[in-house]
């Protein structure tokens, strides 16, 4: 075969511009998604966003169940006085729970910033509010929230029992009654109260175990024939009630406030002991008669 002009067989490659058109504008399939099948799409990352926030509910419920047990097999024991703070930060740490459950519901849901901003700064109030109490409560604070009438109270109770106190009226000596009256302010302190109970006797005053010992205590109580002087008792006793760790501590005096025990100097000595301890309340209960009868003078004459 014999060519006469043989170079325009290069213009056959020209055929590479139909196919390249033929490629590049042929029309692509348009993907339509039909109304029910958009509409199980978007079921379906409901339904994954709900089973999600689910789970992490249980998760945390059974974080929470083993943590509880734990706590109960510890029996843990709070103390009247801070009784107060222990149930406020209890409250605030349920409500954080709550307001941080619901944050969480909020930010799966896909909420407004608004409400997802609002419900993170409740949380964080009663975070801190909670960390407050519950630093106040381990940290054995004096000053209680609420309950302080039921707080504990370091009590010394001081019965005079000079000779005097002996006197019998209607049956019953002033020891006696002062013994009566004591005992029934034992029963009326709060149950983890420190009680000691001193006489005028010149022995080192501590405080009993409990409620009961110092009951038997204040039973056993006799006049002495060598008291001690009553200003040097309810110094010793003040002195007590100032070295414990009660927030409350109160010094109650049995005694009958004649003139041998109830002097000028006895009188000072209280106010300057007082000044010197102002967080010691002392209370002086008065187990004389008010008015001394007739036989009793001719008896003492």
């Amino acid at each position: 075969m014999a060519l006469v002009n043989g170079s325009l067989l290069l213009g056959g490659l020209l055929i590479a511009v139909p196919i390249v058109l033929h490629l590049v504008m042929r029309q692509q399939p348009k993907l339509l998604v039909f109304p029910a099948i958009r509409f199980l799409k978007r079921r379906r990352e409901t339904n994954r966003r709900t089973l999600r926030l689910r789970q992490w509910l249980l998760l945390m419920l059974r974080c929470g169940m083993i943590a509880a047990a734990a706590a109960a097999l510890a029996r843990p024991s709070v103390a009247s006085a801070v009784f107060g703070n222990w149930l406020l930060a209890s409250l605030c740490g349920l409500l954080f729970l709550v307001a941080a459950g619901l944050c969480a519901v909020a930010v799966v849901q896909k909420k407004g910033r608004l409400v997802i901003g609002g419900l993170a700064a409740a949380a964080l109030a009663l975070f801190i509010a909670l960390s407050v109490f519950a630093a106040k409560s381990m940290g054995g604070a004096t000053q209680v929230v609420i309950g302080d009438q039921e707080a504990p109270v370091a009590a010394v109770l001081v019965v005079d029992t000079s000779p005097r106190m002996e006197y019998r009226h209607d049956s019953k000596t002033r020891v006696q009654v002062a013994k009566e009256t004591a005992t029934w302010l034992i029963q009326q302190l709060p149950p983890d109260s420190d009680v000691a109970v001193v006489d005028s006797r010149p022995e080192s005053a501590v405080f009993s175990v409990d409620l009961a010992a110092a009951t038997k205590t204040l039973e056993r109580l006799q006049p002495t024939g060598a008291p001690q002087p009553l200003v040097e008792v309810v110094d010793r006793a003040m002195q007590l009630a100032h070295d414990s760790k009660k927030g409350r501590k109160e010094v109650y005096v049995f005694t009958d406030l004649t003139k041998p025990a109830w002097t000028t100097d006895a009188k000072a000595a209280f106010r300057r002991r007082l000044d010197e301890q102002p967080d010691v309340l002392l209370y002086v209960i008065d187990v004389g008669i008010a008015r001394w009868p007739a036989k009793a003078f001719v008896d003492h004459a």
